[in-house]
C-alpha cells in the first residue's frame, strides 16, 4: 500500500493537469531512450574535456624545443596523477549521495551536500597544492627525471594551482546537474570554453610569441571560465530554487557519510587512471618507435572510452535516482538496458577501430613503422572495448548504488594484481611489445568487468533501495538551521508528479508562498511516481 501525500491544493489549482502515477516497472528497453537522451551530451561534454590539456600539448608541440613539449607532457602526468584523478575520486560520492537524495524528494540536501563536497574538495585540493604541486620540481628531480625537464614542469604546474579548485568545484556542479539529469548545459559551456582556451593558446603562443607558460595560464583562466559559467547556469535556473536553501553549517559537519563513499571511490578511479599511466612508463622501456606507438594507441583508447563514460554517467545517475526513489525494479532495470546499450556500442566501436586501424594510425603519424606498432595494437584494443564498456557501465550501477568499497577492490585485482604485472610479462619475457601491455590489460579487465556484470545481475535491488532511502532520509533529518523545514520535511514529502508533457514536477505550497512551488527536475516517466518510501 502506498503512503504517499495527498496533492496539495496549490498543486491542483495551478496545475490541473499534474496526475500522480505509479506505474509498474518497464521492461529494460523501453529504458534505451533516455538512456541515450542522458549519455550523448556527457559523451560530447567529456570529449570536449579532453581537448584541453591535448590542445596544449599540440599548440607547444610546434615550439622549436623538445624540453619544452616533454616538461609540460611531464607536468600534465604529474597534475593528473596527484590531482584530477585523487580530487574526481573523491567526487565521486557525490553520484551516490546526490542521485539518491533527488530520487528520495530531498531536494534541498543536495543544496547541502554540494556544498559538503565543496569543502572537503577545497581541503583536499589545499593538501595537494602545498605539499605537492609547489614543490614539483624538487620531486620530480627526486624521481630520476632530468633536470631541464623537471624544471620545465615545475613552472608548468605552478600556474596550473589555480586550475585545481575550479575544476574540483566544476565537478561538484556536474554531480548536482547529473542527478537532476541536466546535461546539455555543460556540453554547451564545454564547447565555447574550447573554443575560447583553442583561440588564446593559438594567439599567444604563435601570433604574440609569448612564452610557454602562457599556455597553463591560458588554461586556469578557463578552468575558472568553466565554473562561473556552468555556476552562473545553475544560479539562473529554476532548479536552484528547489536544491538551495542558503549556506548551512551542517556543511562543516558530517563528513564521514561522504568520505566513506569518497575514499573508496578514489580508490576505484586512481586505480584504473594510474594503471594506464603505468603503460606508458612501461613503454617507455622498450624502444621510441614502442613508445610513440603506445601514445597514439592509449590517445584513440582514451576518445574511444568517451563514449561508455557517458553511458556510465547515465546509469549512475538512474540507479540513483530510482534507488531513493524506492523503485527497486526501475533501477534493476536500468541497470540492464545500460549493459545492453554498452554492448552494442562497444561491439560497434570495436569494430571501428580494428576495420579502421590502419587509417587511425596513419592518422597520428608518418612513420611506417609506429604505424605497424599502432596497428597491431588496436586489434587488442577493438576486443578490449567490450571488457572496458563493461566495466564503465557496471562502476556506474555500483557508484550510483554506494558500493564504490567493492568497485575499489576488484579494480585492484584486475589492474594490479592481473593487469599490469601479465602484461609486463608478455611485453617483456614473451617479447610482445606493446600488443603485450594491452593484452594483459585485456584479461586483468575481463576479470573485472565479469565480476562487476555478475554483481549487477546478482544484486538485492530492494535492499539497497532501502539503504538508499535510509541514507536520504538520515541525512535530511540532520539538516538543521535556515531553510531546514523544507529540506527535512516538506519537501521530503512533497509528491513528485507528470505533467501532460511527461516533465517531473515537485509541488510544495507553504503559508509563505501561497503560490505552487513547481521545479521541473526532467526526470524519466518512471522515476516521477509518487511510490511509498
Amino acid at each position: 500500500m502506498s503512503d504517499s501525500p495527498p496533492r496539495t491544493r496549490a498543486a491542483e489549482t495551478e496545475s490541473p493537469d499534474l496526475i500522480p502515477t505509479t506505474p509498474p516497472p518497464p521492461r529494460a528497453w523501453a529504458m534505451l531512450p533516455r538512456m541515450v537522451a542522458l549519455a550523448w551530451p556527457v559523451v560530447l561534454a567529456y570529449l570536449l574535456e579532453m581537448m584541453i590539456p591535448v590542445t596544449a600539448l599540440a599548440v607547444l608541440g610546434h615550439l622549436d624545443s623538445t624540453e619544452v613539449l616533454a616538461g609540460a607532457a611531464l607536468g600534465t602526468m604529474f597534475v593528473n596523477v596527484t590531482g584530477m584523478s585523487l580530487g574526481f575520486g573523491l567526487a565521486t560520492a557525490l553520484d551516490t549521495l546526490c542521485s539518491q537524495a533527488v530520487g528520495a524528494r530531498k531536494l534541498a540536501l543536495v543544496g547541502v551536500l554540494a556544498q559538503r563536497g565543496a569543502l572537503v574538495l577545497m581541503a583536499f585540493a589545499a593538501v595537494v597544492i602545498l605539499g605537492l604541486w609547489i614543490h614539483a620540481e624538487r620531486i620530480l628531480l627526486a624521481l630520476g627525471q632530468g633536470a631541464p625537464q623537471a624544471a620545465v614542469a615545475g613552472r608548468y604546474i605552478r600556474y596550473l594551482i589555480p586550475s585545481l579548485p575550479a575544476l574540483l568545484l566544476v565537478e561538484v556542479l556536474k554531480k548536482v546537474c547529473f542527478a537532476l539529469q541536466i546535461v546539455r548545459p555543460q556540453m554547451v559551456i564545454m564547447l565555447c570554453v574550447n573554443v575560447l582556451n583553442v583561440s588564446a593558446q593559438v594567439v599567444a603562443i604563435h601570433v604574440l610569441k609569448m612564452p610557454y607558460i602562457a599556455v597553463p595560464i591560458i588554461i586556469s583562466v578557463t578552468s575558472v571560465v568553466t565554473l562561473v559559467a556552468l555556476g552562473g547556469y545553475l544560479a539562473g535556473s529554476g532548479h536552484v530554487a528547489a536544491i538551495w536553501t542558503g549556506w548551512s553549517s551542517e556543511a562543516f559537519r558530517d563528513w564521514a557519510p561522504f568520505l566513506r563513499l569518497g575514499v573508496p571511490g578514489l580508490a576505484m578511479l586512481c586505480l584504473e587512471w594510474w594503471a594506464f599511466e603505468v603503460l606508458a612508463l612501461e613503454a617507455g622501456r622498450l624502444s621510441t618507435a614502442d613508445l610513440a606507438a603506445q601514445v597514439v594507441v592509449l590517445n584513440i583508447a582514451s576518445l574511444a572510452f568517451m563514449v561508455p563514460l557517458g553511458q556510465s554517467v547515465a546509469v549512475s545517475t538512474l540507479v540513483g535516482n530510482f534507488l531513493g526513489a524506492a523503485q527497486p525494479g526501475h533501477a534493476k532495470r536500468a541497470a540492464y538496458a545500460a549493459m545492453v546499450c554498452v554492448l552494442a556500442t562497444a561491439v560497434t566501436v570495436g569494430s571501428l577501430l580494428i576495420g579502421l586501424r590502419y587509417q587511425l594510425a596513419r592518422a597520428y603519424t608518418r612513420n611506417e613503422h609506429v604505424v605497424q606498432l599502432v596497428a597491431r595494437s588496436l586489434v587488442v584494443v577493438g576486443f578490449f572495448q567490450l571488457c572496458d564498456g563493461t566495466q564503465a557501465v557496471c562502476s556506474g550501477v555500483i557508484r550510483g548504488t554506494g558500493r564504490q568499497a567493492i568497485g575499489a577492490l576488484a579494480n585492484f585485482l584486475g589492474y594490479i594484481v592481473v593487469g599490469l604485472p601479465l602484461g609486463a610479462l608478455l611485453t617483456f619475457k614473451v617479447g610482445l611489445g606493446i600488443e603485450g601491455l594491452w593484452l594483459g590489460m585485456t584479461i586483468g579487465l575481463l576479470i573485472t568487468s565479469s565480476f562487476f556484470a555478475s554483481l549487477v545481475l546478482r544484486q538485492d535491488w530492494q535492499l539497497w533501495s532501502e539503504v538508499a532511502v535510509r541514507r536520504s532520509n538520515e541525512a535530511a533529518a540532520g539538516l538543521a538551521g535556515p531553510g531546514s523545514d523544507r529540506s527535512g520535511s516538506e519537501l521530503a514529502t512533497a509528491p513528485l508528479l507528470i505533467n501532460s508533457d511527461g516533465r517531473a514536477r515537485v509541488s510544495e505550497s507553504g503559508p509563505e508562498s501561497p503560490a505552487a512551488f513547481v521545479i521541473d527536475l526532467e526526470l524519466p516517466d518512471s522515476i516521477e511516481s509518487a511510490e511509498s518510501v
